[in-house]
């Protein structure tokens, strides 16, 4: 892996199944420090990748990170939950991820992501103790679009992130 791209910007490696090992891989660079995308849909990580995505510390610009269409499910949305480095953070993309109630509750405890303003959970397992939480979430002032279309958060799900959220979220 190319560790001098320091203008690097923009990485798009989407439907390219790197699996957890190429998502570790990619975790290890300490060059990247202007990334502010990562676009890394349909590439087979699971919850090992996820978590060592999260745990690098060098792209602290980081504003978009896409991992729709993975395996990460409930352990590797609460690893990438952990990440304390990610504050410039607006749009997160994890839908069709195996993500359910825990997942969600750990996401949920994020504290870095200030400036989220966009998180995509859709076609997940999310039910109400995920959704409970995710409306608990102190830390997403900025939140206006919340989707969680097609996951099974039902009307009590929906009251709670209703009462969070009343005009700025798209969570059926």
């Amino acid at each position: 892996m190319n560790k001098t791209w320091s203008n690097l910007t923009t990485l798009y490696l989407e439907d390219n199944d790197i699996g957890d090992e190429g998502a570790k891989a990619l975790s290890s660079n300490e060059t990247w420090t202007s990334l502010t995308g990562l676009y890394l849909s349909e590439n087979k990580i699971g919850a090992e990748g996820t978590e060592a995505l999260g745990q690098n510390k060098s792209w602290k610009n980081l504003t978009v990170l896409v991992l729709a269409h993975n395996n990460i499910g409930d352990e590797g949305a609460i690893g990438l939950s952990k990440n304390e480095t990610w504050t410039n953070l607006t749009g997160l993309y994890l839908g069709e991820n195996k993500i359910g109630d825990q997942g969600a509750i750990g996401l949920s405890m994020n504290k870095t992501w200030s400036n989220l303003n966009t998180l995509y959970l859709e076609d997940n397992s999310i039910g109400y103790e995920g959704a409970k939480a995710l409306s608990k979430n102190e830390t997403w002032n900025n939140l206006i679009s919340l989707h969680l279309e097609e996951n099974k958060i039902e009307a009590d799900g929906e009251k709670e992130l209703g009462a969070r959220w009343p005009w700025h979220v798209t969570y059926v």
